[in-house]
């Protein structure tokens, strides 16, 4: 090797030193937690990579399973093997959404609790899947549609589920006769109060009957 082949190698091995060291070092930034204190005790931001380990190991194992469909095409339908990959899919939308929630106080620490919980139920579900999966006796295909058509069914569940949004008290006060208080309405609110009289009855009342004059 020559000279300048040796300082070209050197080179490139310190500058991919460089990059790895960049790289690593703006994940470990990206994945830094911060303390939060959203009104039910103090909280630690959580990454999606963290939960998606402590929570769907063996649902990631799983879709892995699904996108190299050599493993497991011949022993599920074509259609339940669809509807798998979709709710693979929208699972691990939901978990991005899990883990924003609680990460900017839309979710409270007890609702983060039972996402967890049921995707800990279904990552149970997956587990089994991918050990019929990885088996090689054809005998196990009726099972392995069963599980399959359980964690469906179970995704779709947890999908279905959204945070409701924390009520918001409105206190309201008012001046003048007919003046409106709307509480607790959630929504866009159309109000029409007569400003002439601040009765909001006064287009109830008839108006008197006008008689014309007709000239002499």
């Amino acid at each position: 090797m020559t000279k300048q082949a040796r300082t070209i190698a050197v080179v490139g091995m310190a500058a991919t030193i460089v990059i790895v060291v960049i790289v690593v070092g703006r994940d470990m930034m990206l994945r830094g937690q911060h303390t939060l204190d959203c009104g039910d005790g103090p909280r630690r931001t959580i990454d999606t990579r963290d939960f998606a380990t402590q929570y769907s190991g063996q649902s990631l194992e799983l879709e892995a399973t699904v996108n190299d469909k050599a493993k497991i095409s011949a022993k599920t339908s074509p259609v339940q093997l669809q509807q798998l990959s979709e709710v693979l899919q929208s699972t691990q939308e939901f978990r991005k959404f899990v883990v924003a929630g609680y990460n900017s106080c839309a979710l409270t620490k007890a609702q983060y609790g039972q996402y967890g919980a049921s995707f800990q139920v279904l990552d149970s579900v997956a587990r089994q899947i991918n050990q019929l999966a990885a088996a090689s006796n054809p005998d196990q295909s009726k099972n392995l549609a069963s599980l399959i058509a359980e964690y469906i069914e179970l995704a779709q569940s947890i999908d279905s589920k959204q945070a409701e949004p924390k009520p918001t008290q409105v206190e309201q006060s008012t001046t003048g006769a007919g003046s409106p208080v709307v509480q607790g309405v959630r929504g866009d609110v159309t109000i029409t109060v007569d400003q002439s009289t601040g009765d909001p009855d006064a287009r109830k009342r008839k108006k008197p009957p006008v008689t014309e004059r007709t000239p002499k």
